[in-house]
């Protein structure tokens, strides 16, 4: 338990220095700015902000579906491990992808890469919860009904969605990880429903 308690608090103390450095270039470009009006704030600022908001709360709600998987165990293995591990890189290079696309926002070859790299993220999380599913020796006695959520698999495909239509849309851009929005509704209304097995397998 106590070594199952440095894994949990290790992988939170990664994520809230991957949140800590989204905010960084921010300060930077301050310290090198005059500005004087609200124009020149928004023309500065505008889209380095909306950047930086997206990717806190799209790290924060990695950070609560990880959370909720973890929640039900009682310890780990080396599978989970690793995987955990890649999944932690790739949240680590949110911030590296996220000042990318402030410094290249017109750019569809980066916003792919910026969607790209959610992507990986959300598909290592659907890796992660099919190893707890599977690995009922490390789940706690209450842990069946926290495993239920189909929100790793419902977000993943949103995301693949979201990733083609910004790049043969480029237009859309990054308007398209509005469907993430519909997805943890559409997991509830999965779960509600006999699923086929395929899909329950998934679970």
């Amino acid at each position: 338990m106590k070594n199952f308690e440095r894994f949990i608090n290790f992988s939170d103390a990664v994520i809230a220095i991957a949140v800590t450095l989204l905010v960084l270039p921010l300060v930077e470009h301050a310290t090198s700015s005059n500005i004087s009006s609200y124009r020149g704030f928004m023309s500065s600022f505008g889209n380095p902000l909306f950047i930086f908001l997206l990717s806190f709360v799209v790290i924060c709600r990695y950070w609560e579906v990880h959370h909720d998987l973890f929640s039900s165990l009682d310890s780990f293995n080396a599978r989970l491990f690793w995987l955990n591990a890649a999944w932690l890189v790739s949240i680590v290079l949110i911030p590296f992808t996220s000042e990318l696309l402030g410094n290249n926002a017109e750019s569809v070859f980066i916003t792919g890469v910026y969607i790209g790299s959610l992507l990986i993220t959300s598909y290592i999380g659907v890796a992660i919860q099919l190893e707890i599913v599977h690995s009922p020796d490390l789940q706690k006695p209450s842990a069946a009904k926290s495993l239920q959520s189909t929100y790793g698999l419902a977000s993943a495909i949103a995301m693949t969605l979201a990733l083609v239509i910004s790049i043969v849309f480029h237009q859309i851009g990054l308007w398209a990880l509005l469907l993430l929005v519909p997805a943890s509704y559409i997991s509830k209304i999965l779960e509600n429903k006999r699923l086929p097995d395929w899909i329950q397998r998934l679970r």
